[in-house]
This record gives C-alpha cells, sequence and structure tokens, in this order.
C-alpha cells in the first residue's frame, strides 16, 4: 500500500464514521452513548489495520 493509498483509505474511514456518528444521534437509532462508541472502535480498529498494511509495505521498500 502506498502513501497516497493509505492517506485516502484513512481518510475515507474517519468520514464513514464521522458519519455514522452524526446519523446514528439525529436518527436515534442506538443511544448516543453507543454510537459513540462504536464509532470510536470502528475507527481505532480500521486505522491499526490499515497502519499494520501500509507499515508492512513500508519496511519492505529500499531506500
Amino acid at each position: 500500500m502506498n502513501d497516497r493509498t493509505f492517506e485516502i483509505a484513512l481518510t475515507t474511514v474517519t468520514i464513514i464514521v464521522l458519519v455514522w456518528i452524526v446519523a446514528g444521534i439525529a436518527l436515534l437509532l442506538l443511544h448516543p452513548v453507543a454510537v459513540l462508541l462504536t464509532g470510536i472502535a470502528v475507527e481505532a480498529v480500521a486505522g491499526i489495520v490499515l497502519l499494520r498494511l501500509w507499515g508492512r509495505d513500508y519496511m519492505g521498500r529500499r531506500f
């Protein structure tokens, strides 16, 4: 995964999580605390997975 792909993927995940939090609270899908906690959890897990994929590729590069 190159740097630009990582940047776009992480930005996309962040936007999706923010939309989830705002829509979840506005539409009362779940309790607001549950919406916030699930959003934070998804952002953390997705961020860790993307960082791991990017880091694996980055460490394999020859400079």
